[in-house]
């Protein structure tokens, strides 16, 4: 599933989290290239195998989450949700 709540969105974001300051390089690459195969599914989703995700818009079920953390990948200044952070420290 591509949703933030439990699903392949919301595991990049954990990953993120705790591995935020990690200096192995093959980790980082391996979690970036995670989040581009899930980038391509919301892009061009006839590739991903659960269409169900797009049917909705909910925040933590559906594509307004999973737009969201692709748009916080992109723009440190955006919180992540799944941490419940209320402000950046």
């Amino acid at each position: 599933e591509l949703n933030l709540c439990h699903g392949s969105v919301g595991t990049i974001s954990c990953l993120d989290a705790i591995l935020k300051d990690e200096e192995n390089l093959l980790i980082k690459e391996s979690i970036d290239f995670y989040f581009d195969n899930v980038v391509s599914q919301v892009i061009k989703p006839e590739l991903s195998t659960d269409l169900n995700t797009m049917n909705t818009f909910s925040f933590m079920l559906g594509v307004s989450g999973v737009v969201y953390e692709i748009s916080r990948k992109q723009d440190d200044r955006l919180l992540n949700v799944l941490l419940l952070e209320l402000k950046r420290t």
